[in-house]
């Protein structure tokens, strides 16, 4: 009632006025400042994030501004693996926090604050304890852009979880294609398909140490078009005797 009343009476204050334009669809999205607490539409309800980073698509405004303004979010009480890139018009702004989830209501009720401290110290644990807090903040403002989205390894695509610290003319790729036998990357696909026909490897470097038939696949697996493997192989490698092949494997296991 307060939002309707004011646009007739045309003394809304900035914020509401803001969702004005935004429901009507008569305005541009006001432009977010990194580090700003705001509510994201995930899965058709409003949760409660921080503002990452931002960045201009195609069609924006100089600074970020403009619809087509992207935002990378973290979704407050949610594990890091869950941020991700979302669109402007999936930021809502709610001054009275009414309907909004922020991690702190769980299972129906609210969370007490042993509950609180729990979860406080889960995450804590997830990103792991320093002794050095001046470090790990550091570390942790590096590393809080997932950079890497998808990689394509075989017959599969994955979605990647985490930030991992590859080479500066590969980090800013959306996808990465990665062979399976040697784990070495690339940008294009182009260039994934040729380095397979060269590629003669048809199995990891080092040596092998254990070896059994495969168990059968789900039902669900099988369906979604997944081959039933024949056999299990462990190999030990060397990360002497295979520098890049460790590194490589290093790189996609921070993923």
């Amino acid at each position: 009632r307060g939002r309707t009343f004011a646009k007739y009476a045309g003394v809304a204050p900035a914020l509401d006025y803001h969702l004005l334009m935004k429901e009507e669809g008569s305005g541009p999205h006001e432009m977010l400042e990194i580090g700003a607490r705001a509510a994201c539409l995930r899965s058709g309800q409003p949760h409660a994030c921080d503002i990452i980073e931002r960045r201009s698509t195609a069609g924006a405004g100089e600074g970020g501004e403009g619809s087509a303004a992207e935002y990378y979010v973290h979704y407050v009480g949610l594990n890091r693996r869950l941020d991700e890139w979302v669109a402007a018009d999936r930021i809502v702004h709610d001054t009275s926090g009414a309907g909004v989830r922020d991690g702190a209501e769980l299972g129906g009720r609210r969370a007490t604050r042993k509950m609180k401290r729990r979860i406080d110290d889960m995450n804590a644990l997830q990103a792991g304890a320093s002794h050095d807090e001046a470090l790990e903040k550091e570390h942790e403002e590096s590393t809080k852009v997932k950079n890497i989205q998808t990689v394509e390894i075989g017959r599969f695509e994955v979605d990647t979880w985490y930030f991992s610290p590859f080479p500066d003319e590969y980090a800013q790729q959306r996808k990465l294609y990665i062979c399976e036998f040697t784990l070495k990357y690339m940008k294009r696909r182009s260039t994934y398909l040729a380095h397979c026909e060269r590629e003669r490897s048809r199995q990891p470097p080092g040596q092998l140490i254990y070896r059994c038939d495969a168990p059968p696949l789900r039902r669900e697996c099988l369906a979604a078009g997944m081959e039933q493997p024949k056999q299990l192989s462990v190999f030990e490698i060397n990360g002497s005797d295979s520098k890049v092949y460790c590194q490589c494997l290093c790189l996609l296991a921070k993923l």
